[in-house]
């Protein structure tokens, strides 16, 4: 895999621009425009919270019988022992991005826009940037590109991250939980943006426009990376590198030096 600089990608996708006019640049957030997983962010502040809702404890309880967990405790032991089934291998991870995406069922939209926000304050985000891939996402904008995130973590917490990387309304596409008038329910209203999920929620927003580029970090990114025409890695984890055959042209985006 070649290793490139921000200079070399931006030549890449300028090349992709001047000959197809229109198109979008993806990000995903995870690993690539932050260090950690905000999804977890959101998940754990929330057990040391403990509000978890009826709404919440009965579909949580529901997800821990159809799979053998117990499902016995309040809502931070039964969310706690999920996940921990997930890490075990018991509860698969699409259910289990579902159950953290909808865990606060019961709570009205304002209730848990303010909470992702205090996440990302405590969770210290911004200092958690990776800076190369921001600088990537300002070129895209001053480019006039659009730019999009796209994330399996949950739409809210992924909103108030992306705020923080100057991402507004509309323009990510992350994990959705249903709601019934103001208030969330335990259901998706979606599918996920993981894996193979992320192009199909990326395809009908692009509409035959053209992926110029994409930039991921992990195997769940291969296939919008596959699709894309400039395909960019960065710190990539050890599961995308078994399977970079899989990606013609990938680089990898290293620093400038000095």
């Amino acid at each position: 895999m070649e290793k490139v600089n921000s200079e070399e990608v931006f030549a890449r996708i300028e090349r992709e621009i001047a000959a197809n006019p229109g198109g979008a640049v993806a990000f995903d957030g995870d690993g690539t425009l932050w260090d950690g997983d905000v999804a977890e962010d959101f998940f754990f502040t929330l057990l040391q919270l403990n509000d978890f809702r009826a709404p919440a404890m009965e579909a949580m309880r529901r997800e821990a019988e159809e799979f053998g967990i117990d499902a016995g405790g309040d809502g931070a032991a039964l969310a706690g022992r999920l996940f921990e089934a997930h890490q075990a291998g018991r509860y698969p991870e699409l259910r289990c991005c579902e159950m953290m995406t909808w865990c606060c069922a019961g709570w009205r939209r304002g209730e848990i826009h303010e909470f992702a926000r205090h996440v990302v304050r405590e969770r210290n985000l911004v200092a958690r940037l990776h800076r190369p891939i921001v600088g990537m996402v300002e070129w895209v904008r001053a480019r006039g590109v659009e730019a999009i995130l796209v994330s399996a973590s949950p739409r809210s917490i992924v909103d108030a991250a992306a705020e923080v990387v100057g991402f507004g309304p509309g323009q990510t596409e992350a994990a959705t939980a249903a709601f019934e008038g103001d208030v969330m329910v335990p259901r998706m209203a979606g599918p996920v943006p993981y894996d193979g999920g992320k192009m199909v929620v990326l395809a009908p927003r692009l509409d035959k426009r053209p992926l110029y580029a994409a930039f991921g970090d992990n195997i769940y990114d291969v296939a919008m990376l596959r699709a894309a025409r400039v395909a960019v890695t960065f710190l990539p984890k050890e599961r995308l590198l078994k399977r970079l055959g899989e990606i013609p042209g990938i680089v990898e985006l290293v620093p400038t030096q000095g």
